[in-house]
């Protein structure tokens, strides 16, 4: 599924009550990256959903070891922008 798929479930589910929002879950390919998403929230007590972005190693040229270091960058990016800026949990 692609980013116009993307796009039309995030409108149809746009303000719904959370059960609504598992029609997000699986792989969606949007160019050089997928966004996947492997669980999704079910209520707001319950564990947070879990994504990823999984980029082709091809792509990105990396070795194993700028591979690894690039994830940290990234994620400690990530958390950075969050609110609040400690993140959470991962």
């Amino acid at each position: 599924m692609g980013p116009e798929d993307l796009r039309a479930a995030c409108r149809r589910i746009d303000g719904r009550s959370y059960p609504a929002y598992k029609a997000l879950k699986g792989r969606w390919e949007l160019g050089e990256v997928s966004l996947c998403i492997d669980r999704v929230q079910g209520d707001p007590f319950a564990a947070p959903s879990r994504l990823r972005i999984c980029v082709s190693t091809g792509l990105t040229g990396l070795d194993a070891d700028g591979r690894c270091a690039a994830e940290d960058w990234l994620l400690r990016r990530f958390i950075r922008a969050l609110p609040g800026g400690a993140g959470g949990r991962a």
